[in-house]
């Protein structure tokens, strides 16, 4: 009897001390994500980097090292869905930690396009300028190769943008960011990238890329599609 309680108090102090090296996220919607996010891209992964360590770490003890690791990520920027000013002058990097499991570290595939949210970082590793970074608690969402179907993913994600009365608590207000939209403080990315809008069959508009976009008439609401 004795020896089946140590055993169940060693399974219990097991899967504690598992749990507690584990990454935990709490659930958030898209909008949520949005508005916790500093940066909102759509980016194309074109390398990887790492594990890499600061100097310094180098000599640490093996966990230690793996703490400090990070993953490097050169991306090219095809769509910025969120103003910042901060954007000209970040590199095009993003740095995520190489301990995924207990760091919440994400990792990207090369050569794949992504819906990337996440935070600025100063004197990442390598860097002595501001980095884009992100993480498995953040909105990562692998996009689809043919560009039409991965506009749509997005329009599905991030269609509460193209609500009017849609902002997020603290936001910069818009029109200090876009002086040729002056008077309009809704937090939209009009002047960056425009959110493709879900499809209606009979209204097309033109991007500020050229390629022409279904667009849904007004009031067709605005909740985001949660599916991953």
């Amino acid at each position: 009897m004795l020896a089946g309680k140590l055993l169940l108090v060693a399974m219990v102090t097991v899967l504690q001390i598992c749990e507690s090296n584990a990454c935990t996220c709490g659930y958030r919607t898209p909008e949520e994500h949005y508005c916790d996010s500093e940066y909102v891209l759509k980016v194309r992964v074109l390398s990887e980097k790492g594990p890499l360590l600061p100097e310094w770490a180098e000599s640490m003890d093996p966990w230690w090292r793996d703490y400090y690791a990070v993953y490097e990520y050169n991306v090219d920027v095809t769509a910025n869905y969120k103003p910042r000013t901060e954007l000209k002058s970040v590199q095009r990097v993003i740095h995520t930690s190489a301990n995924a499991p207990s760091l919440c570290g994400y990792r990207l595939l090369p050569g794949s396009t992504y819906l990337s949210m996440g935070s600025f970082v100063t004197e990442s590793i390598g860097q002595t300028t501001k980095v884009l970074t992100t993480g498995i608690c953040d909105f990562n969402r692998v996009l689809r190769s043919k560009p039409n179907e991965a506009d749509m993913q997005v329009a599905r994600w991030l269609n509460f943008l193209n609500d009017d009365t849609f902002s997020c608590h603290g936001d910069i207000p818009f029109d200090e960011l876009a002086p040729n939209n002056a008077g309009s403080r809704q937090v939209q990315p009009v002047v960056f990238d425009p959110v493709p809008r879900i499809p209606d069959s009979t209204i097309i508009r033109l991007t500020d890329t050229g390629r022409s976009l279904p667009v849904a008439p007004a009031g067709t609401g605005h909740s985001a599609d949660r599916r991953t």
